[in-house]
């Protein structure tokens, strides 16, 4: 009887490892699927990105249709469309990745490695030159779609300009010295006056080939370390 019960309980753990087993398997089959599907949309989301970007800078937002955009990914309409409901969008995402994402991110370097605000500011506008410099075509047209707000009644550029507006508080607020372009500016103003100051200055570079955009940029950062003392 001990024995045939033994048997018993030996067979249920048996029964109960190749439950477990097989519920692991069908789990990592289904994690290896969906780890196929994910990779597919990241591809295809990349190829639709990547044509836009190709076609944007040769032809301009306004020479390239969605058409153009699947014909150049090799893709379907409804294909582009599960990733962006409009050329706009498409338009809009390059504007993150290709400038807001970069500033931000100059922004954060500038808060790690710096804590008083001058040096912040001195960082910002050394990376403001050399990213200029180097700035292609497309990358100009995104700034100058950017710099036409307020102009423009485009919900997502206002939303871009607020997540560039919270990082320079940030970079104000938590500074150790003071936390404005002056002794009186807040961290809030202080935002928006600097990126409205940039802003004039890159629509100005945009549409005027003689601009002297360095020399601009060199006062504008004098002017506005001066006001610091």
């Amino acid at each position: 009887m001990s024995n045939a019960s033994n048997l018993n309980q030996a067979q249920i753990a048996e029964s109960k490892t190749d439950q477990t087993i097989n519920t692991a398997l069908a789990s990592n089959k289904s994690t290896k699927a969906e780890s196929k599907r994910e990779l597919r949309k990241r591809e295809l989301r990349s190829r639709i990105i990547e044509a836009s970007m190709t076609l944007f800078a040769e032809r301009g937002f306004t020479g390239t249709t969605i058409d153009d955009i699947c014909e150049n990914a090799d893709v379907a309409r409804r294909t582009l469309y599960s990733y962006f409901a409009t050329k706009n969008d498409i338009i809009q995402s390059l504007c993150r990745s290709l400038v807001v994402d970069e500033n931000i991110n100059a922004i954060s370097l500038a808060t790690e490695r710096h804590e008083d605000l001058r040096p912040r500011l001195q960082f910002l506008f050394a990376r403001m030159r050399e990213s200029m410099d180097d700035a292609n075509p497309l990358q100009k047209a995104l700034i100058e779609q950017l710099s036409s707000y307020p102009q423009a009644d485009n919900e997502t550029n206002t939303l871009l300009l607020d997540d560039l507006k919270q990082a320079y508080v940030e970079l104000f607020s938590s500074a150790s010295d003071m936390n404005g372009l002056s002794k009186t500016m807040g961290p809030e103003l202080s935002a928006v006056v600097f990126i409205a100051l940039v802003s004039a200055l890159s629509i100005n570079w945009i549409k005027d080939p003689d601009f002297p955009l360095n020399k601009n940029i060199q006062e504008l950062e004098k002017y506005l370390l001066n006001n610091l003392e």
